[in-house]
């Protein structure tokens, strides 16, 4: 079902970022287009292995696909590579570079994702408040949102100020950067809930 397709044509115009580096202007994929277009190509489940090791966390990640193929991504994070309040969840940031990756290969897509190369200057990416959340965000506000015991339900209810947005969103790659943003200071407020 992939092969004979150019995947890289089927992405949409929002699912691309710029990157600010050294003076020069870098072109990315998201990994929320990665992974729609994964499922349109027959993506049917995927595994995740991490490993910690001190102040490096590293995934490999393996996307399974109804054709029968895998496809593996192997990324790390550490806080040389990954900085401001992102080298606090460096196991999302490690799992959304090697998902990218994997994901990358399958779909035969030789741009480079943001979260490949984003987080070691997030304030490098040129996103409008409306663009599409990062696979990275997501992933940090999942990781929160178990830590702290709160479900997606109660998360959109208290970021979402329109109730009839609020209502229609099902998934967190729904939310805008602006909206994510918003979710992880709201996140950030709240404190772990004790293990019962």
């Amino acid at each position: 079902m992939r092969k004979g397709i150019n995947w890289e044509e089927k992405l949409l115009p929002n699912e691309f970022i710029n990157i600010k580096e050294k003076g020069s202007e870098i072109r990315t994929v998201s990994l929320a287009g990665l992974r729609r277009l994964a499922e349109e190509a027959g993506l049917q489940s995927s595994n995740c292995i991490i490993q910690n090791h001190q102040d490096m966390v590293q995934c490999v990640y393996t996307a399974h696909f109804a054709d029968a193929t895998s496809h593996v991504g192997a990324a790390d994070a550490s806080p040389k590579n990954t900085d401001g309040a992102y080298a606090n969840y460096l196991t999302a940031i490690a799992e959304s570079r090697a998902e990218a990756r994997a994901l990358r290969k399958a779909l035969r897509i030789s741009t480079v994702s943001s979260e490949e190369i984003a987080f070691s200057n997030p304030a490098a990416i040129e996103s409008t408040p409306t663009s599409p959340i990062s696979g990275a965000v997501i992933k940090a506000i999942e990781l929160m949102c178990k830590n702290k015991k709160i479900s997606l339900v109660d998360l959109i209810e208290n970021i979402i100020k329109n109730k009839d947005r609020a209502l229609r969103i099902s998934q967190l790659s729904e939310l805008t950067t602006s909206e994510g943003q918003e979710a992880l200071k709201w996140l950030n407020s709240k404190k772990v809930s004790k293990k019962s």
